[in-house]
């Protein structure tokens, strides 16, 4: 009977181990990169290597961002007298993942600040300069410097279904 119950410990410490080990390691695959938090503060990163990498059990979290490019929809409910409405894909990369966790912390937020810029302080900061012709470069001029705050650089822009103030025509114009 006391052999029994030592295998039983044995077989518990073997398992409570194997546990703490297996929750201490972590994989980075090659298209994203890590940072690691201790409480909420980081603690390291950005870790980029992918394979195998440790951390403190129960103590360290893992925060994983993507390092190939993301596709974010926007739509544009337009400026008075320049632009009516249009529907855009804006491809992003996030470079600085330390900024990035510091100002957005998740990839859901991103798209939410981008539409707040677009409608809020886009046509506010191009009142009566905004290119007709050429929206999507107007767009990127506007984005680039705001979007670093954010860790954040433009791929590319694609406008989708442009309208213009007092038209009715559609027109598709793409941006690398």
């Amino acid at each position: 009977m006391k052999a029994k119950k030592k295998w039983h410990i044995i077989l518990a410490v073997i398992l409570f181990i194997g546990h703490i080990v297996y929750e201490s390691v972590y994989i980075i695959d090659e298209d994203e990169q890590i940072i690691i938090t201790r409480f909420g503060r980081i603690e390291k990163g950005p870790i980029k290597e992918p394979g195998f990498h440790f951390k403190l059990y129960r103590i360290d979290q893992v925060v994983r961002y993507p390092s190939k490019e993301i596709e974010v929809d926007l739509k544009f409910a337009g400026c008075p007298r320049i632009i009516t409405a249009y529907n855009a894909t804006m491809r992003i990369i996030i470079v600085d993942p330390i900024m990035f966790y510091k100002t957005l912390y998740e990839i859901e937020h991103l798209q939410e600040r981008l539409s707040f810029l677009l409608n809020e302080r886009y046509c506010d900061r191009n009142r009566g300069s905004t290119d007709d012709t050429n929206i999507s470069s107007s767009v990127r001029r506007f984005f680039d410097p705001e979007l670093r705050k954010y860790g954040v650089s433009i791929v590319d822009i694609f406008i989708i279904d442009q309208q213009y103030a007092g038209s009715d025509g559609k027109k598709s114009e793409g941006f690398s």
